[in-house]
């Protein structure tokens, strides 16, 4: 899945990739998006008011910033644009920007909506690093850095197979949960892992997840 942060001077082409209809050729239907979005941006739609568009070659800085400090360099930014010192920018109407974005998500389903603020200011490893990104499913934030690209293992439980007559049958979802979880673990040192960067995240970190179904 590819995240894409609010402020990015491409959000708009970015929204479309996934659209049925249009020039095939700027539409990726085998790609998950998603929209990784700074609380500042929600606050300029309540406040029905403009949102600036940068290329990450003038504000570099802005992906490893979240909360009151990626505000106060966002603005800084925006002072820059309006003094002539930062050129590539656009300037749009954030609340036009939110209805495109809610539009695109009920037709075709991306990119879905995270929140880049309340996924750091809650990370319990806010002190190995930003998050910048989650996983398919948004439940899922790691860190991921120059050397290392996050990773997580997942399992599900499905619990209709443990139900008996009688309710649920506690032991065997207790063996069936530690055995899984064993499993997970030896994903971890037996997989098969495309880039270096997977391997040394996967196998320092060794992160897993376990979720239910049925």
């Amino acid at each position: 899945c590819a995240y894409l942060e609010t402020w990015h001077l491409d959000i708009e082409n970015f929204l479309d990739l996934r659209k049925n209809t249009g020039d095939e050729r700027r539409r990726t239907h085998d790609m998950n998006t998603a929209n990784w979005i700074p609380d500042l941006f929600m606050k300029r739609v309540q406040e029905e008011k403009q949102w600036t568009l940068f290329s990450p070659s003038d504000v570099a800085d802005l992906h490893d910033l979240y909360g009151k400090a990626f505000q106060k360099r966002y603005e800084e930014y925006e002072r820059m644009a309006d003094n002539g010192d930062i050129r590539l920018f656009k300037r749009v109407d954030a609340v036009s920007l939110w209805r495109k974005m809610l539009s695109m998500l009920f037709e075709t389903g991306h990119p879905w909506v995270t929140f880049k603020d309340p996924s750091n200011i809650r990370s319990p490893q806010d002190h190995a690093g930003v998050v910048h990104s989650s996983n398919l499913c948004t439940e899922i934030l790691l860190n991921t850095y120059k050397d290392e690209t996050a990773v997580c293992n997942l399992g599900s439980v499905n619990l209709a197979a443990h139900v008996t007559p009688g309710g649920l049958n506690d032991e065997l979802l207790q063996k069936t949960v530690r055995t899984a979880i064993r499993m997970l673990d030896n994903v971890i040192d037996i997989n098969f892992y495309p880039t270096k960067e997977a391997e040394n995240s996967n196998r320092k970190h060794r992160p897993i997840g376990m979720g239910v179904m049925g």
